[in-house]
């Protein structure tokens, strides 16, 4: 008998290539001895209160219990930590799972998703499932996107903007004042900003969503706090939101352990600080001593830089060889000769100053210490008076 697949829904097959993208962003290194900066992970040790609270919690586990599908701990935690009412607070397994539950309540067939400029695959994904379709801003540089290059994507059919500041992949950021002008012009428009980079930027407008119920932040425990092993997000929205939002997600959030995990990570805060101190310790490092070696890059204000070099992929190979794993841009978003390389520990990054010295004859873009450029440079008119990250 000939086997018939069951018709698949046409939003599901115009993924194809989007999906085999997604796939490749996150192949990561295996090899022993390789140290793994492609994926914007932080590379220093988690919070030993977070291993101990897991022990602890495994001795007399109730696994066989369903744990509190409201994950009313775990919001007080978070609600601490921001500076916000609990009920302001929704919690999810992972930073997609949330993604997709906000799409799910906002977008379907006939809207439009704007995407300030470029973002992960699963993004894209999450979106046309929905049946909606996503609008690139196609700036004139994508290292310095501006308010009006998303406003002049809005449309009627606009029924949420994607934003990630800073960018994951260009490192692009948006000032408060944007983004006020932003959520008041688009008041019929969900604007769902990404702060996964918020502790290594020392900025968020979390604040904001107790004056804009067209707001919704995102943030997750993957990245400064060390743990991305474990699916734990939240998102903070006006609670009306949150009340929709949730009839579309059921029971998504995190499991009895990585509530645990996230918990003791937020009890200890300043394990997570110290790390973004040291992070920031390597970035004046790697300012200081990669323009002598030839190199053109960006600095940006989360935990990588980009390099421009004159053959990626033959890079990208040479710091594997040295036991390095980095992210070649130009497969991933059309930005030819980036690497994309996450920014660790100052004694990491002095054994990757050094890698890079080796092959900076063959790879160097020739730019010296006075054509250095760095987003900090750049952003500096839009961002003068930062607000505290939660």
């Amino acid at each position: 008998m000939q086997r018939k697949l069951v018709r698949i829904a046409n939003a599901v097959l115009d993924l194809d290539s989007f999906v085999d993208l997604n796939r490749n962003r996150h192949m990561t290194a295996v090899d022993n001895g390789v140290l793994r900066l492609n994926s914007n992970e932080a590379v220093g040790d988690i919070s030993p209160r977070v291993v101990e609270s897991i022990r602890r919690y495994l001795d007399g586990a109730p696994l066989n219990r369903y744990p509190d599908p409201n994950a009313a701990e775990l919001r007080a935690a978070i609600a601490r930590y921001v500076n916000m009412p609990p009920e302001y607070i929704g919690c999810y397994a992972g930073a997609e799972l949330a993604m997709e539950h906000i799409f799910r309540t906002y977008l379907e067939t006939g809207t439009e998703l704007v995407v300030a400029g470029p973002c992960s695959p699963s993004v894209i994904i999450c979106a046309m499932s929905t049946g909606a379709r996503v609008v690139d801003l196609e700036p004139k540089d994508v290292f310095n996107l501006t308010v009006e290059d998303v406003v002049n994507k809005i449309s009627s059919r606009s029924r949420a903007v994607y934003l990630k500041t800073p960018n994951e992949y260009t490192g692009a950021v948006f000032s408060e004042a944007e983004l006020v002008f932003l959520l008041a012009y688009a008041e019929r428009t969900m604007i769902i900003i990404d702060e996964e980079f918020s502790e290594y930027s020392g900025s968020s407008v979390v604040d904001l969503t107790a004056r804009f119920p067209n707001l919704t932040i995102l943030r997750t425990f993957a990245n400064a706090f060390g743990l991305a092993g474990i699916k734990a997000a939240y998102i903070v929205s006006d609670p009306e939101n949150l009340e929709f939002i949730n009839r579309a997600s059921g029971d998504a959030a995190p499991d009895s352990i990585a509530r645990i995990a996230a918990i003791a990570a937020l009890e200890d805060i300043d394990h997570t600080r110290q790390y973004a101190v040291e992070v920031n310790r390597s970035k004046k490092l790697i300012a200081g001593n990669l323009p002598e070696t030839g190199y053109e890059f960006l600095m940006t204000r989360g935990n990588f830089f980009l390099l421009r070099v004159s053959d990626s992929r033959g890079a990208v190979n040479a710091l594997r060889n040295d036991g390095f794993a980095v992210m070649d841009l130009s497969s991933v978003t059309s930005i030819d000769g980036y690497l994309r390389i996450t920014i660790g520990l100052p004694e990491q990054m002095d054994k990757l100053l050094l890698a890079l010295s080796r092959m900076a004859e063959r790879y160097a873009t020739g730019f010296n210490r006075s054509r250095m450029t760095t987003l900090d440079n750049r952003m500096e008119s839009k961002s003068s008076d930062p607000v505290a990250a939660r």
